[in-house]
């Protein structure tokens, strides 16, 4: 009998304390699934490279999974030339489809197969029109004055 007790009990305290999924997390998830898929990508604006203000464009692909994990491949151009850049990153995704993306991996890529990694860069996106479309600007997180870069992107679907 006490081990029947001990049983529902321990059944009971486990139905409790397991934590269903909260709102903004089963939301994220469905607003990552939406946004799986294969993006044309072109940004442009400034960024500031150590000496002054530069103005640069990315044009390239970038594709999501339902888990908001982005991989993509740009070329990166600005006064210093072109450059291949590999990027890839999770996304966290809030209300309305409004997310926050870190790009942890940020790499040139050289012609002879090496890389150079760059730090992380992170970019705050709205995801609209279903996920066809999103629309993103460059954050810097804590930091004010030049080191903010002055880019927005925007992301079509094209399968």
């Amino acid at each position: 009998m006490f081990r029947l007790l001990a049983l529902i009990a321990c059944t009971l305290a486990c139905a409790l304390f397991a934590a269903p999924l909260s709102a903004n997390e089963q939301h994220g998830r469905t607003c990552a699934a939406k946004a799986k898929g294969l993006y044309g990508v072109q940004c442009h604006g400034n960024t500031f490279n150590g000496v002054e203000f530069d103005q640069v464009t990315l044009i390239g692909t970038v594709e999501g999974n339902e888990r908001g994990v982005f991989e993509g491949y740009v070329t990166y151009n600005s006064d210093l030339g072109s450059l291949n850049n590999h990027v890839m990153g999770q996304a966290t995704f809030g209300r309305n489809c409004f997310g926050r993306i870190v790009w942890t991996t940020n790499e040139i890529l050289l012609p002879g197969g090496g890389v150079i990694p760059l730090p992380p860069a992170t970019v705050d996106f709205i995801a609209v029109d279903d996920s066809r479309e999103i629309l993103g600007a460059g954050v810097a997180p804590g930091m004010v004055g030049d080191a903010v870069p002055r880019l927005v992107c925007r992301l079509v679907r094209t399968r």
